[in-house]
C-alpha cells in the first residue's frame, strides 16, 4: 500500500486537484445559472437538472478544449530556433 502510493501520488494529488475544480465548476455554473434566470424571472432549476442542460455540455466543452489545446501547444512552445535559423533545438 505504501509503495502504491509512493509511485502514484503525484498522479492521486493531481487527480484530487481535477475533482476538485471540477466540482467547483458544477457547483458555480449552477449558481450562475439560477441567477441567471431568476434575473429573466424563470423558476430555478435542480441540479440534476443543470447537469443535463446545455449550459452545462457547453460549459465543460470548453473547459476541455482549452485543456486539450493547452496540452496539444505545451511540447511545442519549448522548441526554439537556433538564432541562425537552420532549425529546432529542444529544451
Amino acid at each position: 500500500m505504501r509503495k502504491t502510493l509512493r509511485e502514484n501520488g503525484l498522479s492521486l494529488v493531481l487527480l484530487a486537484l481535477f475533482l476538485s475544480t471540477f466540482v467547483g465548476h458544477v457547483l458555480t455554473g449552477h449558481r450562475h445559472e439560477n441567477d441567471e434566470r431568476v434575473e429573466r424571472g424563470e423558476a430555478p432549476i435542480e441540479m440534476r437538472e443543470y447537469l443535463k442542460s446545455g449550459a452545462f455540455v457547453e460549459s465543460v466543452g470548453m473547459a476541455l478544449g482549452l485543456l486539450f489545446l493547452a496540452s496539444f501547444l505545451a511540447p511545442r512552445a519549448r522548441e526554439r530556433r537556433s538564432p541562425d535559423g537552420r532549425g529546432g533545438t529542444r529544451i
